[in-house]
């Protein structure tokens, strides 16, 4: 029984981590055209138009409804110049949202460790037989193999991600000044790309719950 539960289980986190690869590489490739097409002024075809929308699961109505024409703040005529704002901007969010990913990240990595070391050290004194003490040493290796695989990786993942995109905005800082050069900002922009799509997506709820305070830092830079 446990090995058909563990099969199935196996089955529907392949199904689903397809499903998160697919949906995530669209939405980069779409962020990725909104910052050529409404930063540098960049006209895609009809054709990879269409194909674009085709792949977007949405009913037009919902994305109508959750259109947000102020997305960016960047205003201005199309160009080197929106473009490295445009940027600058992508990349506040991003640096502060896996900075407090990786907050987190931390925090439950040191949690599920405490947890380990308190069942390892306050059962093994009081075990009661070899099946006991097999339990206990069972557990341990499971929590230090979730730990090692998913929450430690994402944990140095999200703090990479963070250093990385905090030097793309001494970059745009660096361009802004030397007069935008579009060499640069399109080297950047790749570098910006690479960053983000490397690194495991926000931490859940973290946008929602900072999106207030992040907007007026932005206003206030």
């Amino acid at each position: 029984a446990a090995a058909i539960v563990m099969a199935l289980g196996t089955i529907a986190w392949a199904w689903l981590s397809w499903r998160y690869k697919s949906a995530r590489s669209l939405a980069e490739r779409v962020r990725r055209a909104t910052l050529l097409m409404e930063g540098l002024g960049v006209c895609i075809s009809p054709a990879e138009y269409r194909e674009l929308r085709s792949r977007c699961s949405g009913a037009d109505k919902d994305s109508a409804r959750l259109e947000d024409p102020r997305y960016y703040a960047a205003t201005g005529e199309r160009g080197n110049r929106k473009l490295n704002e445009m940027l600058e901007e992508s990349a506040f969010w991003s640096a502060n949202l896996l900075r407090l990913s990786a907050e987190r990240g931390w925090k439950i990595f040191a949690g599920l460790a405490t947890m380990s070391l308190v069942v390892l050290f306050g059962f093994l004194p009081v075990a009661g037989g070899p099946a006991t003490v097999s339990g206990v040493r069972i557990f341990c290796s499971v929590m230090s193999f979730l730990v090692s695989a998913n929450v430690l990786g994402a944990a140095l993942a999200y703090s990479e991600a963070a250093r990385t995109v905090d030097l793309i905005i001494t970059r745009l800082e660096r361009a802004a000044s030397a007069g935008y050069p579009r060499d640069d900002l399109l080297l950047i922009l790749g570098d910006y790309n690479a960053a983000v799509e490397g690194s495991p997506m926000f931490a859940a709820g973290l946008y929602d719950k900072h999106k207030d305070k992040l907007a007026r830092l932005w206003r206030q830079r």
